[in-house]
């Protein structure tokens, strides 16, 4: 039984998901209080994404960090006619605040029919960009920004099968004192 027990601790232990995975971090001073903080942390997988920024204190954020969707379409025989891409923000186009949170997702490859048009929706893109800084004076402001992973279902899933055996076979397992007493009855 002790066996048993064992195997599933070390099941939880191996399919719990360890967090969220930091993909890229950066942070730097911005000396006049205003400026803009560069964000390059390259082409990221289809998944979803926790991105971050924080500020020593409150001021003016304008991020210009975008998904780019490009698509384009089949005009017949064979043809790829146009091609075209638009923006969509992942965090607001201005605010002021002290901090900021938001959470994509980046789509793969995928497939959109319309009536006899085939629309073609390419994987999703996001390489970086900057996230301007206005202070509400001239200090000195200190950014960080935090780019992280989400784990999928299937590795929340996997947890919790792993957290049902653990509790299954602790539960089966007599605690030593109930067996003495049996024992010593007989």
């Amino acid at each position: 039984m002790r066996v048993v027990l064992g195997a599933a601790l070390a099941a939880v232990f191996a399919c719990a998901p360890a967090g969220a995975a930091v993909i890229y971090q950066a942070n730097g001073t911005l000396a006049e209080g205003r400026g803009a903080a560069a964000i390059n942390h390259g082409a990221l997988a289809p998944g979803t994404y926790t991105a971050s920024v924080t500020l020593d204190r409150v001021a003016i954020i304008t991020p210009n960090y975008f998904i780019r969707r490009s698509f384009d379409y089949d005009c017949g025989f064979g043809f790829t006619c146009g091609g075209n891409s638009y923006e969509i923000a992942v965090f607001p186009r201005e605010f002021t605040s002290q901090s900021a949170n938001a959470t994509f997702t980046l789509r793969p490859l995928s497939y959109q029919y319309g009536e006899g048009l085939i629309i073609r929706f390419n994987a999703d893109l996001l390489v970086g960009g900057f996230i301007g800084l206005r202070g509400l004076d001239d200090q000195p402001i200190a950014w960080d920004f935090t780019l992280t992973s989400v784990p999928e279902p299937a590795t929340w899933a996997l947890m919790i099968v792993g957290f049902s055996l653990a509790g299954a076979a602790a539960r089966r397992q007599k605690p030593a004192v109930a067996r003495r007493a049996n024992q010593a009855v007989r």
